[in-house]
């Protein structure tokens, strides 16, 4: 129930780290919503869009899904997953798109029914736009990129193979882990 979990009810994740995204995504989630309550607790509304017809029904299906109440009055989550036009594409500056987003914005200022979390996700957000700032001010924005140098992405690919290693109960040593990174690669989706 999110109204129990001490949670904002809006989230914006954004990063060009896909994996930490998801990865950030998925533990909100978890505190949000129980598996078990996720068929009438989470509602998913996809975000990608490649054409401005495309961006603005997702953006009025978002908007229809945060208006409506949870099956049987309960609360809801609704993710808004992967929205990539809050960049600075074409599609996202569009007129129409900017006025339905302004449309979300006056939702979110005016608040949710009881009980209902906005999580969004996207691999790119242009920080200096209203929408922005209102999940800022009024939400958690949380930012997952991946590091600019190629020996910070070493180290945290090698903090993240070490994690998850120890997380399924298997031990090794720090060389073993380089040499895994070194094969692998710095990317989170293929090392998870």
């Amino acid at each position: 129930d999110p109204s129990h979990s001490g949670a904002r009810p809006l989230i914006l994740i954004v990063g060009d780290d896909g994996h930490q995204v998801a990865d950030t995504a998925r533990t909100r989630l978890d505190r949000l919503v129980a598996p078990e309550d996720r068929a009438f607790g989470l509602e998913i509304v996809e975000g990608q869009a490649d054409k401005i017809e495309q961006a603005l029904a997702s953006l009025r299906q978002c908007l229809e899904a945060i208006r409506t109440v949870g099956l049987l009055g309960g609360g809801k989550v609704v993710w808004w997953r992967g929205v990539n036009f809050l960049g600075a594409s074409l599609v996202g500056r569009n007129r129409d798109v900017q006025e339905t987003l302004g449309m979300l914005v006056e939702q979110i200022r005016a608040g949710f029914p009881p009980r209902h979390t906005l999580l969004i996700t996207a691999p790119k957000a242009d920080a200096r736009t209203a929408f922005v700032k209102l999940c800022a001010a009024q939400g958690e924005l949380v930012t997952c990129s991946a590091p600019d140098r190629p020996w910070q992405r070493d180290q945290a690919a090698e903090a993240s193979v070490s994690r998850a290693l120890q997380q399924t109960g298997i031990q090794a040593d720090q060389e073993l882990v380089r040499r895994f990174v070194q094969k692998v690669g710095t990317d989170g989706a293929q090392i998870a």
